[in-house]
C-alpha cells in the first residue's frame, strides 16, 4: 500500500472532538463532495476513496472557519 501525506502538520488544529482536524489538505490528494443535506462536505482520499471525515459549513472551529 503506498504511503503519502494528506495534510501538512502546520494545518492541524484542536477541534475539541478528539479526532485529528486539519483546515487544509494537500492539493490533488483529497476530494471534497457536498452531502445532500448541504450542511457538510465529505472529505475522501483521492487515491483510494477512503472516508477521511467531514467539514461542516460555518463550523468556525478552525482558525479559518468552515467552508
Amino acid at each position: 500500500m503506498p504511503q503519502f501525506s494528506l495534510y501538512k502538520s502546520s494545518t492541524k488544529f484542536d477541534s475539541g472532538c478528539g479526532w485529528p482536524a486539519f483546515f487544509e489538505g494537500l492539493p490533488g490528494i483529497i476530494n471534497r463532495s457536498p452531502d445532500p443535506d448541504v450542511r457538510r462536505t465529505e472529505i475522501t482520499c483521492a487515491a483510494c476513496g477512503g472516508h477521511l471525515g467531514h467539514v461542516f459549513k460555518g463550523e468556525d472551529l478552525s482558525p479559518h472557519g468552515g467552508i
